[in-house]
């Protein structure tokens, strides 16, 4: 992200425009820096999350991914469309979030006066640059607007308030009355474009704390499993987390896509992500009668060569044979081995989407059949199957559409 800051006078006042336009037309305040992120972060998959809501819930129209704040989302009632600003923070603080901490404004250094003199001037805070103040600039369009904090980090007593639910809010008069007191110690009377000060904002304000990104996701999956299972759509519990890895891949491309060429791209709608999650449970259902055609598409996808592929359809074929005859284990026994594989794929896929392992496809391939030997050889001679065996578990568990040699894309 830059560091474009809504126009705001010496005073921190920001000008009302009485003109101010549809969300829909106004460009970004904050623009770059997304396509840089490794791997998937708190931020795909809070969208991920409001996405699953929007599936659900009929009132939420669209989903927004770093196009306006972090998120933004489109609520639509018989009045209208209501927008709701999200900014979502990572950050892992020495203490609890805080009134100070989020009002905080940033310490620039101004320039000399003198170039010739050596005494460098006194660092300023620089107004609107605090979370609170970059939160309220977005009230500067046309439609009514409200905003919401999430965080992986927890907060303190005295922004307790803004985590209650609106019924309980009017019942605590005292608490907001001293909160915004509080936020007015520190920003003063900055307002946004649209002339609202910090009381509007802790009015319209919700703070939610979703804890870990690993918590989030379990929670989404979970809520993602009961969507798809309320349309008749009942599929393995290991396709499910990777339709849901390939909707948090949706959110991220669509928070890396150019609001300048092409804004669309930003923008998730609820009617084309009922079809699109339509398609995908379908193709994971449904998969073509041609063998292998799955793996051979995720093998050339991660660029393997064709004597690696035609090498991996052969050990999933001898696999699934082994798998029918039962030579040497039970089928409790191969179960319970293919539960273990399945386990270890998937911590190398969760390394390999949160960009802990940076491998191009041909790497994590290696990658993958290298820790499968390692987890082959610590087995007791008396559960140790072959090397195939291992190997063609994988290369199955991939065309079954639950593993991949490259980051999850939608």
């Amino acid at each position: 992200m830059n560091d474009d800051l809504p126009s705001s006078n010496e005073d921190g006042h920001g000008e009302s425009d009485k003109k101010s336009k549809s969300i829909r037309n106004l460009p970004p305040l904050e623009t770059g820096g997304s396509d840089a992120r490794r791997g998937f972060d708190l931020q795909d998959h809070v969208a991920a999350m409001y996405c699953i809501k929007m599936l659900t819930d009929s009132s939420l129209g669209e989903v927004w991914c770093e196009n306006q704040d972090d998120v933004t989302l489109i609520w639509e009632n018989g009045a209208g469309e209501r927008v709701e600003f999200v900014q979502v923070k990572n950050n892992r603080l020495d203490s609890l979030w805080s009134v100070a901490k989020l009002c905080e404004r940033e310490s620039v250094q101004p320039p000399s006066s003198d170039p010739a003199t050596k005494i460098q001037p006194i660092k300023v805070k620089r107004i609107g640059s605090s979370m609170l103040e970059r939160s309220l600039a977005y009230d500067r369009c046309h439609e009514p607007c409200c905003f919401r904090i999430v965080t992986s980090w927890q907060i303190n007593k005295e922004l307790q308030f803004l985590s209650l639910a609106a019924e309980y809010r009017a019942t605590v008069p005292a608490d907001f009355a001293s909160l915004v007191a509080a936020l007015r110690r520190h920003v003063g009377d900055f307002v946004s474009p649209n002339g609202h000060d910090c009381e509007f904002w802790a009015a319209e304000t919700t703070w939610e704390v979703v804890d870990s990104i690993d918590s989030l996701r379990s929670r989404n999956i979970l809520a993602f499993g009961q969507y798809l299972a309320l349309q008749g759509a009942f599929v393995a519990p290991d396709q499910i987390e990777e339709l849901y890895m390939r909707l948090v891949a949706k959110v991220a491309d669509a928070s890396r896509a150019n609001w300048k060429i092409d804004r669309e791209k930003k923008r998730i709608r609820r009617d084309a992500l009922v079809s699109w999650v339509a398609d995908v449970v379908q193709e994971a259902m449904h998969p073509s009668s041609k063998g292998s055609r799955k793996l051979r598409t995720k093998m050339k996808k991660a660029m393997l060569p064709k004597d690696s592929i035609d090498s991996a359809v052969e050990e999933r074929a001898r696999y699934r044979e082994e798998m029918l005859a039962q030579r040497y284990f039970t089928s409790t026994e191969y179960r319970a081995i293919e539960g273990e594989i399945m386990s270890l794929l998937h911590t190398l896929r969760t390394q390999l989407d949160s960009g802990m392992c940076d491998d191009p496809g041909i790497a994590f391939h290696a990658r993958c059949r290298s820790a499968l030997e390692s987890f082959r050889e610590s087995l007791p001679s008396e559960r140790r199957p072959h090397a195939s065996f291992v190997h063609g578990c994988m290369y199955d568990i991939t065309d079954r559409c639950t593993h991949r040699f490259i980051r999850a894309t939608a």
